[in-house]
């Protein structure tokens, strides 16, 4: 039971911090852009990984089988979707901790002077 109730409290923290980095997200002022492809990158086991803030498209080569098939889709909600490709399995939790110390840091020292 703690457990589960640990497990949703970094779930939920992970949807938060998806959601506050996605705001105002334009292809010319993306803060957290390797943030919103490593979470892409961590789901679909994939790589090449493009998005295309403006025209809501996102562009990748995913593996299927022992290959990787290219995929190009629109994404109407950004937010929303990488919200829908947290693995709740507790590497991946330990994992999205990472990355959130991660770019946290790197955004708070790139744009401690602004």
């Amino acid at each position: 039971m703690k457990n589960r109730i640990f497990k949703n409290e970094k779930v939920e923290e992970l949807k938060h911090f998806i959601r506050s980095t996605c705001e105002g997200c334009t292809d010319g002022s993306v803060k957290y852009k390797d943030f919103h492809k490593s979470l892409i990158t961590h789901y679909f086991e994939a790589r090449n990984v493009e998005i295309f803030y403006d025209k809501r498209r996102i562009v990748a080569e995913i593996l299927v089988g022992m290959d990787y098939v290219p995929i190009n889709f629109d994404c109407l909600d950004l937010s929303v979707f990488l919200s829908s490709c947290i693995k709740e399995d507790q590497q991946s939790l330990e994992t999205y901790q990472n990355y959130m110390k991660t770019f946290s840091t790197r955004t708070m020292v790139t744009y401690r002077g602004d």
